[in-house]
């Protein structure tokens, strides 16, 4: 798996916009790039730190993990809020389902 480039960071980050003026248009650059990349948990939070300010992806984040509560209330998810919206590297494994799953839950 090779990592994003700094071009296509620069790319995305001019595509996105500020996430405060349009935060649809950011959502949509970051579900383009889940499409064509498929990045990790790593990846990801690059990515989030190069669209977004500290501010706006702790918003983000914020919003996911309130999603995640509400999924494990109606039963939808299963596991605790840190393990679906992990703070750290949870160093999942795309090689076993478990590792996948828990990866492309994360992406969602």
């Amino acid at each position: 798996k090779v990592p994003f480039s700094p071009s296509d960071l620069v790319i995305w980050k001019q595509s996105a916009g500020n996430y405060r003026e349009d935060p649809e248009r950011v959502a949509r650059v970051v579900k383009m790039v889940m499409k064509t990349q498929n990045p990790d948990w790593n990846d990801l939070q690059v990515l989030l730190d190069t669209i977004m300010d500290t501010t706006e992806k702790e918003m983000v984040l914020k919003s996911t993990k309130e999603k995640a509560r509400e999924e494990i209330r109606l039963h939808l998810a299963e596991g605790t809020v840190d393990q679906l919206v992990p703070s750290d590297d949870p160093e999942w494994n795309p090689n076993t389902v478990e590792g996948l799953g828990a990866i492309r839950k994360y992406q969602d």
